[in-house]
């Protein structure tokens, strides 16, 4: 057949699709360490965010309402994802009692705060997303700008970050995307969790999602940030007294120890089964996608890892304080796995859920002889800044990988697109330049 120049009406079609493609997943720019400390001075997380504590409580409550309502009116009102039936921020108020002291009881209400991008999919193709961070804090913590400062400021600024993304139009959602600040994470307070009462978490597990997933086959998962900012890489910075790690997580004790235990990893905490495994390989993807990039454009030179900590039966059957210290992070619910009813069996029904963390306690902070003000914590690190940005842009790549399939193992990440759009191009030209 003669080689022709001519280009036919399907060739322009087929290229014209693949840019639109493209460009619907793949965006410009990044969330930079200036954002992050700009929404850290925003609002004063130095205090306790403890429900007795009125005016610490009120103070993050009040920004949260603020700064995420203000993402979805500008979405709304930009008309580029709907009208307010497509974005909603929604307050989800419930009952619940925290310990007063440690024999008196005392009910209180608390308050979620969400964030809901609907996609584009029908409700039946839907596989929601949910990134979630915790806002309250026991009064005894000792570093509340990480436990879960840090967490709230990931939340914030990746739902900006998305709303912006959607406003100038480069990312399209096709799944629902969910962000939730989320109260009362009671397993983690100093006098425990009395009987019959409810952590935010498990109020959204237990009362929206059953809502949300009404005609929806799918949930495609949640991502827990808490407690990702300390970054310290000293030798034997990374606690291992009284955990256990050696039983509970052995295969991430030998990586702790090959880097001879330095707190400079970030944990993913799952469990080793079908539900999990998708979640945790998209933000693998994503880290690997934006490590390069992250790096070569830092403030400050860092090379953080990223550790694997997976639940198996023998992680219950160690009764290690390190396994049930995990447990009392906010992905537990979603795994049917209520704190303080912690059993030795290995939750198996529910929904599949990733924690994000940098182990809390068993990481030592520079600043905690000193106490972790946010000037010491964020102004005076930069390396805790870096840590953090990476983690969140990490999850930035991650939350359009599942773009693409809210539970496929092989989903493309945002790299991916580069290279399947150069493969898929290369088609397209040959066959503009042979027809």
């Amino acid at each position: 057949m003669e080689k022709s120049w001519k280009i036919s009406t399907q060739s322009v079609a087929l290229g014209v699709l693949i840019l639109t493609i493209r460009a619907s997943f793949v965006s410009s720019g990044e969330i930079s360490t200036k954002s992050l400390r700009g929404i850290f001075q925003e609002t004063n997380l130095e205090v306790s965010r403890d429900p007795a504590t009125y005016e610490g409580r009120q103070g993050i409550q009040s920004f949260l309402s603020w700064r995420l309502s203000s993402f979805v009116s500008t979405v709304t009102s930009s008309g580029k994802a709907g009208g307010a039936e497509h974005n909603q921020f929604l307050q989800q108020n419930f009952e619940t009692k925290v310990f007063h002291t440690p024999t008196m009881e005392r009910n209180i209400t608390g308050t979620n705060y969400l964030v809901v991008f609907h996609g584009s999919k029908n409700a039946s193709e839907d596989a929601p997303l949910v990134i979630l961070a915790n806002y309250d804090t026991d009064e005894s913590e000792v570093n509340p700008v990480d436990d879960n400062g840090s967490g709230i400021v990931a939340l914030v600024a990746l739902a900006e970050h998305v709303s912006h993304q959607i406003v100038t139009g480069k990312l399209v959602l096709e799944r629902t995307l969910i962000f939730a600040a989320t109260d009362m994470a009671l397993g983690k307070y100093e006098y425990g969790l009395p009987d019959g009462a409810r952590t935010g978490a498990e109020a959204l597990v237990q009362l929206y999602l059953p809502q949300m997933m009404q005609g929806r086959s799918r949930f495609g998962g949640a991502i827990v940030l808490d407690s990702i900012m300390n970054y310290n890489d000293e030798e034997r910075s990374q606690s291992q007294y009284g955990g256990l790690f050696d039983k509970a997580f052995p295969l991430a004790y030998q990586e702790m120890s090959k880097r001879n235990f330095k707190g400079d990893f970030l944990a993913m905490v799952f469990r080793d089964d079908e539900l999990d495994t998708p979640l945790v390989q998209a933000f693998e993807r994503g880290w690997r996608s934006t490590s390069k990039s992250m790096r070569s454009e830092a403030e400050v030179d860092i090379d953080p890892a990223l550790v694997r900590f997976s639940y198996t039966q023998s992680t219950f059957n160690a009764h290690a304080p390190s396994a049930i210290h995990f447990l009392h992070s906010e992905q537990a619910p979603f795994w049917n796995h209520f704190v303080p009813e912690i059993h030795r069996k290995l939750p198996t029904k529910e929904f599949p859920a990733l924690l994000l963390t940098d182990t809390e306690k068993y990481r030592k902070a520079e600043c905690a002889s000193s106490g972790c003000t946010i000037t010491k914590m964020v102004t005076d690190a930069p390396k805790n800044v870096e840590f953090l940005k990476r983690t969140v842009n990490a999850l930035y790549a991650t939350i359009i990988d599942l773009q693409v399939d809210g539970n496929r193992n092989s989903a493309p990440t945002t790299a991916g697109y580069s290279s399947l759009f150069s493969i898929v191009t290369g088609i397209v030209m040959h066959r503009v330049l042979f027809l």
